[in-house]
């Protein structure tokens, strides 16, 4: 993805798909598509942990979308619905910004899968939006 971050020494299968502004830690190993606007780490299957707050933030995003990045993070990876349900919620609950657009469309075009979530929040650990 565009301006995606992959650490080193991590591995990739050859079709998965990485998101805008992803960072991928290294050492990682990457099965299914790591979301735009995320953190994906761990060895194989890597899980998303967060947003990638710091990446945001370098890149212009407002402290509103920023927000609005993060309501859909907890939609779908800390509400304990499927991926199918959480995108429902999102298109019905937050406001529909370029960026929730390109998510959604990631999620729905996937065919790999998309990364689960992991049990810590990195969002809640990082400093405040």
């Amino acid at each position: 993805g565009e301006k995606a971050i992959i650490g080193g020494k991590t591995g990739l299968h050859q079709f998965v798909r990485i998101g805008t502004l992803a960072m991928v830690g290294g050492l990682s190993g990457l099965r299914q598509d790591a979301p735009p606007y995320m953190i994906t780490a761990g060895a194989p299957p890597a899980k998303v942990y967060g947003i990638n707050l710091i990446g945001l933030r370098r890149n212009g995003f407002t402290p509103e979308s920023r927000k609005i990045i993060r309501n859909a993070f907890r939609l779908l990876y800390r509400s304990g619905l499927n991926f199918s349900d959480a995108i429902e919620r999102i298109k019905s609950e937050l406001e529909q910004t370029d960026e929730i657009k390109h998510l959604i469309e990631f999620f729905q075009t996937s065919k790999r899968g998309v990364a689960r979530g992991h049990t810590t929040d990195l969002a809640d650990i990082n400093e405040s939006i």
